[in-house]
């Protein structure tokens, strides 16, 4: 199974004196120590294989691949929670996670974006099977799709790699939010990932869960972000 471990990083710091420093170098310790050290921490069933971070938000994520969520929890137990910047953690299980086959054609010099999509209880497995059924153009492409059932919304993730934020947004107002079924969405840009196991390892772990693209064509949408051809 693969686990997000979300982990808010503490920003404010208070000296032996009172005064509160806004410590925003502390991002980038966590990020640089997860870096240098997981592969120390990997073993007893769970190994980190991604890490993420999202932009303007206080945290990094570190995707586990992971024998069950027992054995995420040790790993977070013993590696993650001990480090002085961490403020808090939280799992998200991916449920019934597809990863799409990329095409040869599609551009890989896209942002990703990850949309939460919230979705009627009762129509489910209809929007997520919708969701699979996107077909990819030369500004679009899934990534993978899960169910996360993040409180009382924000059911699926849909992570999609686009030319920017204009082309997404566009995509979600035209093909998401006025369907059936769908509540709301939300977009949040994925400003950094670092893959941390070699290609081959990683290919090996999303084998079971890759399926083909859908066969719906999306409106290929001009967008006008200045730096679209910046990758995640």
């Amino acid at each position: 199974m693969l686990a997000i471990v979300r982990v808010k990083i503490r920003l404010k710091e208070t000296s032996s004196r009172g005064v509160v420093s806004l410590q925003t170098a502390n991002i980038e310790k966590v990020w640089r120590r997860i870096v240098r050290s997981h592969k120390k921490w990997d073993g007893n069933g769970a190994r980190a294989v991604y890490l993420t971070h999202r932009s303007l938000q206080e945290d990094v994520s570190l995707v586990l691949d992971a024998k069950n969520l027992d054995v995420v929890g040790d790993y977070i137990s013993k590696h993650v929670a001990p480090m002085k910047e961490v403020e808090g953690i939280r799992i998200i299980p991916l449920v019934n996670p597809r990863f799409f086959i990329p095409l040869k054609e599609t551009p890989r010099d896209m942002k990703r974006f990850t949309v939460s999509v919230s979705a009627d209880p009762n129509r489910l497995d209809e929007v997520y099977e919708r969701l699979s059924n996107f077909k990819p153009n030369k500004g679009f492409s899934p990534a993978y799709l899960a169910y996360v059932f993040r409180g009382f919304g924000g059911d699926i993730w849909y992570s999609v790699f686009c030319r920017g934020e204009t082309t997404v947004k566009k995509f979600a107002d035209t093909y998401l939010n006025p369907q059936a079924g769908i509540l709301g969405t939300k977009i949040t840009y994925m400003s950094q990932s670092k893959r941390l196991v070699p290609s081959e390892e990683w290919k090996k772990v999303l084998k079971p869960m890759m399926v083909k693209m859908g066969d719906f064509e999306v409106e290929e949408f001009e967008d006008f972000d200045e730096d679209w051809m910046a990758s995640c």
